[in-house]
């Protein structure tokens, strides 16, 4: 179908714990249209976070994905995943904004406008390691949202370590990103919130 994003075939994982023993999850069948919202459902533990690294190719997995050479943009569980401690976040922008540069760094200065990002750190001179995980979060949130070629976002936990305030607002971006449908999302969230026309994939 011309309007297939992604689609997952008997995808299985096989990872060690942090007690050392085995585990797999899987297999997993999935199929994303274009300008899907979907969101993932199911227990601590039933392949969430590892199915959403597997499609953004960060672990490795048996069975097929198809994604037709798909953009895709993943903003990762931790942010300390994506930043770097020591960089600044000018250079964090300097180093991940994606071609064309000068529409991603403006559309993440936009977004960071949007959910509020205080003066008192500035880009320029604030480094990743300085800030907050709930300010950590924003910065990777916009970040990764800001991809301007981006057709898939995966977003594991986007609002885990927001503040209220901010949880709202980001909730507000995602809906008014459904709405425009130039995009397919698959989120993973803890946090119940209802995006308009999205679906859920239970793994459980």
């Amino acid at each position: 179908m011309t309007d297939q994003i992604l689609a997952t075939r008997d995808l299985t994982v096989s990872y060690k714990t942090r007690f050392g023993t085995r585990k797999t999850v899987g297999p997993f069948d999935l199929f994303l249209r274009q300008g899907e919202f979907v969101f993932l459902a199911g227990p601590n533990g039933s392949g969430k976070s590892t199915l959403l690294r597997s499609i953004a190719r960060l672990q490795t997995c048996e069975g097929v994905i198809q994604d037709g050479g798909t953009t895709i943009s993943y903003l990762p569980q931790r942010p300390s995943e994506l930043l770097f401690p020591w960089l600044t976040l000018e250079q964090h922008l300097d180093a991940f904004c994606q071609e064309p540069r000068d529409i991603h760094i403006k559309e993440t200065s936009r977004l960071l406008t949007e959910l509020q990002w205080p003066s008192e750190k500035p880009l320029a001179s604030t480094t990743a390691g300085s800030l907050s995980i709930g300010f950590r979060q924003v910065f990777s949130f916009c970040l990764v949202l800001g991809h301007p070629r981006a057709r898939l976002v995966l977003l594991d936990e986007p609002l885990s370590s927001l503040d209220r305030e901010r949880r709202a607002e980001a909730i507000r971006v995602l809906r008014a990103r459904s709405e425009a449908r130039s995009q397919t999302y698959l989120v993973a969230s803890h946090y119940g919130f209802s995006i308009p026309n999205s679906r859920i994939v239970d793994l459980s």
